[in-house]
């Protein structure tokens, strides 16, 4: 995939969009927005933007509840069988339409400060791409990991550092 997520918003709510967009490429992530991907024929583009993305981040408000455009992108990745993942910019309950899609996803609250809940929604992004994840536990020391249980060769002599 082109992308790791396409970010369905209201133009409304455009600033924390392209907010959300900044932080998530500084972060590695590859993320697709209308305003910067849109070429050509404005529907054909969000339905490539949303076939090349592994997820859709919605971001949920008052605008985007009663957006038809945020409902088709939703719809369209419905039925690419897209993770969805709704981040929620204000406390409101969504539309029928929505809930349908969403009601079983999991989401991440951002209502009370929007950018200070992108590092929740980066890590709730991750762990839905597999290469990130991959990429993030590299870094892990394995639970079953035991300085003990190491096991050394001097010359062709093995030694054991085993704890008896």
């Amino acid at each position: 995939m082109q992308y790791d997520v396409f970010i369905s918003h209201s133009s409304a709510d455009l600033a924390v969009s392209e907010k959300l967009y900044e932080y998530l490429k500084a972060n590695g992530i590859k993320c697709w927005i209308d305003t910067k991907n849109v070429t050509g024929l404005y529907a054909r583009s969000i339905i490539e933007g949303i076939k090349q993305s592994q997820i859709m981040v919605v971001v949920f408000s008052g605008h985007s509840n009663v957006s038809p455009h945020v409902e088709n992108e939703v719809d369209n990745a419905f039925n690419e069988r897209k993770v969805i993942i709704p981040f929620r910019i204000e406390d409101i309950e969504m539309s029928d339409v929505l809930k349908y899609y969403l009601r079983k996803s999991h989401y991440v609250d951002g209502f009370l400060d929007p950018v200070a809940a992108f590092p929740v929604l980066k890590e709730q992004i991750i762990s839905n791409l597999p290469e990130k994840r991959k990429e993030k536990d590299a870094w892990r020391i394995p639970q079953s990991f035991s300085p003990f249980s190491l096991s050394f060769r001097l010359s062709s002599q093995p030694i054991s550092a085993s704890r008896t």
